[in-house]
């Protein structure tokens, strides 16, 4: 642990140890976490990706913990939070949001801008990154109908973009499901 903390600190991502994992999902269940890293950015994701793969630290990426659930024994495994990759930005006609941004602010961003389409998303709880991971939707829409592209840090560490049918996606399901990727940010 003691060079994981150090790499953390030469690579500016900040991190908490002996964190309550009640304090980082919705449901406000579950036991303590070793450490939380809260990577800024897709590159400080990809480093962390290959730190982990190269020293065979176990990972778990997580959002803003909407509908997770945690064992009230706590997690040893490294949680990677998305939730400070936090930007929103329009140019040529697309809309391009972090993984950790609210899928609310999204929809609200979308509509102030002048666009159609992500109405349905604005009372889903849950990040950019999580919707987009699980294909969510409501009232008659879902990610797959406003998704141009994705960038990703796949499980060894490379920065990747996914484009429309390259998702796969399906009912609450996309190339994701299956994978141990993270998803940094979605282009509406």
């Amino acid at each position: 642990m003691p060079e994981l903390i150090d790499f953390l600190q030469k690579n500016n991502i900040y991190y908490e140890q002996d964190i309550s994992l009640k304090e980082i999902c919705t449901f406000k269940i579950g036991g303590n976490a070793k450490i939380v890293c809260y990577p800024d950015s897709s590159l400080q994701v990809s480093l962390l990706v290959k730190y982990c793969t190269q020293n065979q630290i176990r990972y778990l990426s997580l959002g803003r913990g909407s509908n997770v659930l945690f064992s009230d024994e706590g997690l040893e495994t490294l949680i990677i939070k998305t939730d400070k990759i936090d930007y929103l930005s329009l140019e040529n006609g697309f809309i391009t949001a972090g993984a950790g941004v609210m899928l609310a602010k999204v929809s609200r961003f979308s509509v102030d801008s002048g666009f159609k389409g992500m109405e349905f998303a604005y009372g889903i709880p849950g990040s950019v990154g999580g919707a987009l991971y699980m294909n969510a939707g409501a009232y008659g829409g879902e990610m797959s109908q406003v998704v141009y592209s994705t960038e990703y840090v796949d499980e060894c560490g490379n920065i990747k973009t996914l484009k429309s049918a390259e998702h796969e996606f399906g009912y609450r399901k996309t190339f994701f499901t299956n994978r141990n990727c993270i998803v940094t940010s979605v282009t509406f």
